[in-house]
């Protein structure tokens, strides 16, 4: 019998941020959010995997950036969009950029 195609990995877990930074705004976003987003980040064990502005579309319309961070789980994924402190900082993304976020679960991945 072939090996399944997918397994489950709970650990591969993450949050996805597809969002337009708005042009008078670009700057704002990586002098003051960026930097201070990043004691949050590693506060919850958070890995960031992809972070760019220059994607290639492949089908339809992308936003011009995109931002891919591993969580160990959800719960962590969560505790940092949630966390009191963050959300002054959060403040800072939600104003500067459209679009928004998703917490992806692992329900499958590769078998690898």
């Amino acid at each position: 019998m072939p090996p399944a195609a997918h397994t489950r990995r709970e650990e591969t877990n993450g949050c996805i941020s597809r969002f337009d930074a708005r042009d008078p705004c670009v700057d704002r976003y990586r002098n003051e959010y960026l930097p201070r987003v990043r004691p949050f980040l590693q506060k919850y064990g958070a890995e960031l995997l992809v972070a760019g502005s220059d994607a290639q579309p492949a089908e339809g319309e992308p936003p011009n950036s995109t931002v891919v961070i591993r969580f160990a789980d959800t719960e962590a994924a969560w505790g940092f969009l949630n966390d009191p402190d963050y959300q002054p900082v959060k403040e800072i993304r939600l104003s500067t950029t459209t679009r928004g976020q998703m917490v992806v679960a692992a329900e499958s991945a590769p078998a690898g």
